[in-house]
């Protein structure tokens, strides 16, 4: 029932964005996400420091656990983890070459002085978008917000989230990431799944991508930008669970300081009433094309 609801020739989502050049962004894929609790319970009590040397450290445990799981390099040590990603083309390639991104600009913003291992250009574009992520979200042990305490900490917690890539499944990661543990002698740490979704790309260059461009120059009278996805994750990998090849794209109401998630999200009233007529005119080129 679920496939026949869902049936399509294409599936127009809500995450693209207007630029500062009043340029409408299209995006042809979404991001997945997974977010996981790991914890460690090592003793039944919180002992002092002095015992550190004969003690289990439960921070410490936690802490080895993660360090198995991710180098140096940026590189996620999980076995199995990079195996069912989609392999870039070179049309991928193009259109991140050509795609405008300001590097300096989210250095200014957050105060950061180089991006990790030094990308820049293409390389660093590659990485934003195509190379999937594990971040370490929150770490905690020993009560340190109750104030200074020489222990050795019996339990401990860490918020992990990984942003996934096409076609990594996020119930499947939890599997590899209970594996890994296990087989790196770390079977004492407890691992939850928070919840997540499933990653999905287009390929940008699919038959509908002419009505795409042509709509957005009737409305917007500027070309149309392609990003290759959205780099923020969603659940548009249900529809591919029904239909594998379905061709999803973005489209929206959105600006590149619209703050997502953020106490002050907005949206530019014209970027709203652009957004409707960019639907309405796509929606006609599908119907008749000769109406464009």
């Amino acid at each position: 029932r679920y496939k026949e609801m869902t049936k399509a020739d294409l599936c127009i989502w809500e995450g693209g964005v207007t630029d500062e050049e009043g340029r409408p962004w299209i995006r042809f894929g979404v991001r997945g996400y997974a977010a996981f609790e790991l914890s460690v319970k090592t003793s039944n009590i919180d002992c002092h420091g002095r015992m550190g040397a004969v003690v289990p450290n439960a921070a410490w445990r936690l802490i080895w656990a993660l360090a198995s799981m991710k180098d140096a390099n940026e590189k996620v040590l999980i076995e199995g983890f990079y195996d069912d990603i989609v392999p870039m083309t070179e049309k991928d390639r193009a259109v991140l070459h050509e795609f405008p991104y300001d590097e300096q600009k989210l250095k200014t913003k957050m105060g950061f002085g180089r991006y990790l291992l030094g990308a820049t250009g293409d390389d660093l574009k590659e990485r934003l978008y195509m190379e999937p992520c594990m971040s370490v979200c929150g770490l905690e042990a020993g009560e340190m917000y109750n104030g200074p305490r020489g222990i050795v900490p019996h339990k401990a917690m860490a918020r992990v989230s990984f942003y996934l890539v096409a076609n990594q499944d996020a119930e499947k990661l939890y599997g590899q990431i209970r594996t890994h543990l296990d087989r790196h002698g770390f079977s004492d740490i407890k691992v939850e799944f928070l919840g997540g979704e499933g990653a999905a790309r287009t390929s940008v260059d699919i038959p509908e991508r002419k009505q795409l461009e042509e709509a957005a120059k009737l409305v917007y009278g500027k070309p149309m930008v392609l990003e290759i996805t959205q780099m923020g994750a969603g659940p548009a990998a249900c529809f591919r669970k029904a239909w594998k090849d379905l061709p999803i794209i973005s489209a929206g109401v959105a600006n590149n300081g619209s703050n997502h998630h953020a106490p002050d999200e907005n949206i530019n009233v014209a970027d709203y009433k652009n957004a409707v007529k960019y639907m309405i005119a796509l929606l006609c080129s599908f119907s008749d094309e000769n109406k464009l």
